[in-house]
């Protein structure tokens, strides 16, 4: 059985604040995650995202193995 993250998270806080799960779509500005996790289909993209974030302090977080050596 698979557990979906949103169904997981509901109605829970972290030090007084709720958790909110987003998803973010192509050219959308993701400077306001907190944690950003990013699919394998974004691989491509993955340049892209990782410029957008830079100077952040986003947790990035992925699904494939080679992801530090693409810059995150």
């Amino acid at each position: 059985m698979e557990t979906r993250l949103p169904e997981v998270v509901i109605g829970k806080t972290v030090q007084g604040r709720d958790l909110v799960i987003r998803r973010y779509h192509a050219n959308e500005n993701l400077r306001g995650a907190s944690i950003l996790f990013i699919s394998a289909s974004e691989k491509k993209r993955l340049p892209q995202i990782l410029t957008s974030l830079h100077g952040t302090s986003v947790l990035t977080v992925r699904t494939w193995m080679d992801f530090s050596k693409r810059g995150a």
